[in-house]
């Protein structure tokens, strides 16, 4: 029997080179689409970080700190936003910042957009080269300066993967704290033993006597009448000896609980004429807002709000000293009354919240 003796052909080769061509591109696209999708989720996922950081710096802020970094058209310091577009600006060229507007006086929009060879923070935020960030930072007040409470702040982050752009887009609101005139009173803090209990007393003036509060009573205290908050803290076993269980009423004289009443004194300082109660256990005052758009009956509304800047270093030295990282501290009635406790003489001292009002101490 005979038997073909060719080998391979030609068509054999063509046949082999083109399963290889279609192969090898087969290769190439399917490697090319895993490295565009490897870009694609890594882009995403730093511009998601720059975006979600931004704003996790952003809510770290209280709201006057916020608008205070922001700045306005007349702050260009290195520490405002504008400051910084500003100082960009000026070293680098008009073009640095694209898209840039400044705050306009009645809504204090800031829109802002980084060029993607300029490299710089925001917010404590890195702005890498490759992305651009834009802030669209809106008054939500119907547009007036007046009602500032609400500030909408919309980010973008925007990249390129190959020839397409992409974008990523959150938003957050930042909206101003109202608080109390002072730091209100922590029970969890009194001083104590672990046998005792802590009660919260009030002078009724038209009674003139002490009954028993509640943490929740409005009338409990009032530092701008000069009212500090006080508490008993007495042996549970001694409770009915010391508060009538009918009404509520101390039935034992100021002599008698004076060694074991505390005063409430917020965190504060005091420089010379210069007062202002402390936000929280920070060196912030807390200011009076007017809302000069929102009246109630004939009056304006006011809150009591963070303020936008801290006091001075020379101050502050005391405030630590005094306070230390506290938002306030419960002293003795007695160590005021006999002028030991130098917080509760440095209030004492103070012409709009102390000297403490006698009338409210004396239980007749």
């Amino acid at each position: 029997m005979l038997h073909s003796q060719k080998g391979i052909t030609g068509i054999d080769i063509v046949l082999s080179m083109a399963v290889i061509v279609i192969t090898v591109g087969t290769i190439v696209a399917i490697y090319t689409n895993i490295d565009l999708t490897s870009k694609s989720i890594n882009r995403t996922a730093s511009a998601t970080r720059i975006a979600t950081t931004m704003i996790e710096q952003i809510n770290k802020k209280t709201y006057a700190e916020f608008v205070e970094e922001i700045g306005n058209e007349l702050d260009t310091t290195d520490d405002t936003i504008i400051g910084k577009i500003e100082a960009i600006r000026a070293e680098i060229g008009t073009n640095a910042i694209s898209n840039w507007s400044k705050p306009t006086a009645d809504e204090l929009i800031l829109t802002i957009a980084g060029k993607e060879t300029l490299e710089y923070k925001f917010f404590n935020v890195n702005i890498p080269r490759g992305y651009t960030v834009t802030l669209d930072i809106k008054n939500a007040g119907n547009g007036l300066v007046v009602f500032d409470l609400v500030r909408e702040i919309d980010i973008k982050v925007e990249y390129d993967i190959g020839k397409n752009k992409h974008e990523v887009s959150l938003s957050t609101v930042r909206t101003r704290e109202t608080v109390e005139e002072c730091n209100p009173p922590l029970l969890s803090s009194v001083p104590r033993a672990s046998d005792e209990i802590v009660i919260p007393i009030k002078y009724v003036v038209n009674k003139q006597a002490y009954y028993r509060a509640v943490e929740t009573d409005t009338d409990w205290y009032s530092y701008s009448n000069k009212e500090w908050a006080r508490v008993l803290v007495i042996k549970e076993e001694d409770l009915n000896s010391y508060i009538d269980s009918f009404n509520g009423r101390i039935t034992k004289t100021i002599e008698e609980i004076n060694s074991k009443l505390y005063l409430w004194i917020p965190r504060f300082y005091i420089n010379g004429p210069d007062f202002a109660f402390l936000y929280s256990n920070t060196n912030r005052e807390i200011e009076l807002i007017n809302l000069n758009n929102i009246k109630i009956g004939s009056e304006k509304l006011t809150i009591f709000s963070p303020g936008s800047s801290n006091i001075s270093e020379m101050t502050e030295e005391t405030i630590e000293t005094d306070f230390g990282n506290e938002k306030g501290k419960w002293i003795t009635y007695v160590s005021v009354k006999n002028g030991t406790s130098s917080i509760g003489n440095k209030l004492n001292t103070s012409d709009e919240y102390g000297p403490i009002n006698e009338q409210l101490i004396i239980n007749n």
